[in-house]
């Protein structure tokens, strides 16, 4: 979103092939003292963080392949030393729908906290198109 380019820095480092597809990577970070922070809630606490990564885009559509995200620093609060998540999107064909979603296939988060490692792995597949019906009621 334009609106936002201000808080982030970008950089273009050059072409790399992920899945036979050549993208662009670019390099971003959030700046401190511009940006509108996310926020990590662990224990008690509730936190700010800002992110840096890269995001990998296909030269010929212009679709996001894959995001990699980590902390800008390190959370001393919490002793957060790393939190990094990698999401790599695949265009997904719903049925009885005609446009193209581009979806997540696979998110990877990794954590280094109070000097124990973990992490999840999450995949997504068999995307399905679900309806609501609402009424609003008078109050």
């Amino acid at each position: 979103m334009p609106e936002f380019r201000e808080e982030v820095r970008f950089r273009y480092l050059g072409v790399q092939k992920i899945h036979n597809v050549e993208t662009d990577v670019i390099a971003l970070a959030q700046i401190p003292g511009r940006s509108i922070p996310g926020f990590i809630k662990m224990e008690a606490h509730t936190l700010p963080m800002l992110q840096q990564g890269f995001a990998w885009i296909d030269r010929e559509t212009g679709h996001i392949l894959k995001i990699r995200t980590e902390l800008l620093a390190p959370i001393p609060e919490i002793e957060m030393q790393q939190l990094t998540s990698s999401i790599e999107f695949s265009a997904v064909h719903i049925t009885g729908v005609h446009e193209i979603f581009w979806l997540p296939r696979q998110v990877d988060v990794r954590m280094n906290w109070h000097q124990r490692c973990g992490g999840e792995l999450h995949k997504y597949s068999n995307y399905r198109l679900f309806t609501a019906t609402i009424r609003i009621l008078p109050q």
